[in-house]
């Protein structure tokens, strides 16, 4: 069985500008990938805002929540999603992000409502809709051709990546910032 890395970096969102924050990206995939500084690569984003790559065969997804920038890199697509827990007004949010079956299963419990959102939204982004996608018309759990990977932060956020089910044996290895480099 053929096997396939999702690397995932995970730094800290202190970034002065959306460009800054792109270069650092590009300078950490070439690290991780063994890329030459001469190879052109950039990041760019879809009519959708779905961020892709030109000068490399990687799809990207991105996320930003609180004091993270979340990025996943793959062979092919992928959406990953992070979010900060705060409380929310449930009676507000959950007729349009929410099926009837979700409603009943989050039930005002905050843990289950940010597990079942960021699945959702991590879905949305490997489809390339992202918030386009009405989330109230689909239940993530009832998707059968995809794998939902949860990503451990702290307690204070939630990940999940998602990608398409295939053959392949997929391992995720997580990247925190100055794991790689002497900054």
């Amino acid at each position: 069985m053929e096997k396939s890395i999702v690397n995932v970096l995970i730094l800290r969102n202190c970034f002065h500008s959306k460009s800054e924050r792109d270069q650092y990206i590009i300078k950490y995939l070439k690290k991780i990938y063994g890329m030459s500084d001469e190879i052109q690569i950039q990041l760019h984003k879809d009519d959708y805002g779905k961020p892709y790559l030109t000068g490399c065969n990687l799809f990207c997804s991105i996320s930003h929540s609180g004091k993270y920038v979340c990025v996943a890199l793959f062979h092919r697509e992928i959406g990953i999603d992070i979010e900060e827990k705060k409380p929310i007004d449930f009676e507000k949010i959950m007729s349009y992000l929410f099926t009837e079956q979700e409603k009943l299963c989050v039930n005002h419990d905050i843990s289950k409502f940010y597990d079942v959102w960021v699945k959702k939204e991590s879905f949305s982004k490997m489809l390339g809709k992202g918030l386009l996608l009405p989330f109230n018309s689909f239940c993530v759990e009832e998707e059968a051709d995809i794998i939902l990977k949860k990503i451990d932060l702290s307690r204070e956020y939630i990940g999940y990546l998602c990608y398409a089910k295939s053959n392949e044996m997929v391992d995720v290895r997580i990247w925190f910032t100055g794991d790689m480099m002497n900054e």
